[in-house]
C-alpha cells in the first residue's frame, strides 16, 4: 500500500512539475480614433511540451453598466503572426525593424468562434517565442460626456504566466485620464498621466486570476464610431466615478474586516485568559 501511495505522489509531482504554463508575457494594447484595441503580445514558453491553445476574446466578457453590455467588440483582427528568434529585442516592438525576428509557421493554426479567436501551437518541446499581433475591433465605448475602454485582460486563461506584464495606451493626450483596475490578485499598478498610458506588472499570475481596466477619456478622440451600439447616449461620467468609488470602499472594508475580526478573537482570549487566573484566584 505504501509504495502505491510513493507511485500516485511522484506522478502527481510529475504532472504538476511539467504542466505547461508561460514564463513571461508581455502585452503592449492601444486604443485608437476608432476605438478598435492594438494588440502586440509575446509570449516565452521555456518548453513547449503540449499543445498550447490561447484564446483572444471579443465578447461574452461579463462587463456591464446599468445592467447593459455597452463593452463587446464586434470581432478580432489577427494583424500578425508567428514565432521569434531567439535573439529579438522587444525594444522594437512598435517599429518596423521588429518584423526581421518574426517567422512564420506551419505548426500555428488559427479559429474563429462564436465569441473568441482560439491560437493553436502544436508541441515541439522546446524553449519558444509567440508573436501575436490582433485588433479587437469597435471595442470603446462613446458615452454623452465621455469615451470609455473597459476590457478584461486575458479572460479565461488556460495558463499560469511567471511573468506579466501589460502597457494600455491612449493614442493622444486627453483631459480626461480616469483609471480603474479591478483584480482579485494583487499586482504593480502605475498611471503615467504625461503619456497617458498604464502598466500592470505581476509576477506569478494565476490563470484563475481575473484582470480588467476601465480607462475614461475625452470623447473628442473618439473620432470615427464604426459601429452604432457604441454610442449609449447616457450622460455616464458622474455614474462610473460613483460606481468606481462604491467599488474602492468595498474594497476597503473587506481589507478591514479580517483585522476587525482578528482583533476581537485577541480581545476575547485576553479576556477569558484574565477571567480564569482571577477565577483561579477567588477559589485559592
Amino acid at each position: 500500500m505504501k509504495k502505491i501511495l510513493l507511485i500516485l505522489l511522484v506522478f502527481i509531482s510529475f504532472i504538476k512539475v511539467n504542466a505547461l504554463s508561460i514564463d513571461k508575457m508581455y502585452i503592449d494594447s492601444e486604443i485608437d480614433i476608432s476605438g478598435n484595441l492594438l494588440v502586440k503580445e509575446v509570449i516565452e514558453i521555456n518548453n513547449l511540451n503540449e499543445d498550447f491553445d490561447y484564446k483572444l476574446y471579443f465578447k461574452d466578457m461579463n462587463l456591464t453598466l446599468n445592467d447593459k453590455n455597452y463593452y463587446d467588440g464586434i470581432n478580432v483582427s489577427i494583424e500578425n503572426i508567428g514565432l521569434l528568434n531567439e535573439d529579438y529585442d522587444l525594444n522594437l516592438l512598435n517599429k518596423d525593424d521588429f518584423k526581421k525576428y518574426i517567422k512564420e509557421s506551419n505548426d500555428i493554426e488559427t479559429i474563429k468562434n462564436d465569441n473568441n479567436y482560439s491560437v493553436k501551437i502544436k508541441k515541439n518541446n522546446k524553449k519558444t517565442y509567440i508573436y501575436i499581433e490582433y485588433m479587437v475591433l469597435s471595442l470603446s465605448v462613446i458615452h454623452n460626456d465621455i469615451a470609455e475602454f473597459y476590457y478584461k485582460y486575458l479572460n479565461n486563461l488556460e495558463y499560469d504566466i511567471k511573468e506579466l506584464k501589460i502597457i494600455f495606451k491612449l493614442p493622444y493626450s486627453s483631459n480626461t485620464f480616469d483609471v480603474y483596475a479591478h483584480s482579485n490578485m494583487k499586482a504593480n499598478i502605475t498611471k503615467d498621466d504625461k503619456n497617458y498610458l498604464v502598466i500592470i506588472q505581476k509576477k506569478d499570475y494565476k490563470k484563475d486570476n481575473d484582470l480588467d481596466l476601465r480607462v475614461l477619456y475625452d470623447k473628442d478622440l473618439y473620432q470615427v464610431v464604426y459601429n452604432k451600439n457604441k454610442k449609449s447616449n447616457i450622460d455616464a461620467l458622474d455614474m462610473i466615478k460613483n460606481i468606481e468609488n462604491d467599488r474602492i470602499s468595498s474594497t476597503k472594508r473587506n481589507n478591514i474586516l479580517p483585522y476587525v475580526f482578528t482583533s476581537i478573537i485577541v480581545i476575547l482570549i485576553v479576556f477569558i485568559t484574565i477571567f480564569i487566573i482571577k477565577y483561579k484566584h477567588i477559589k485559592k
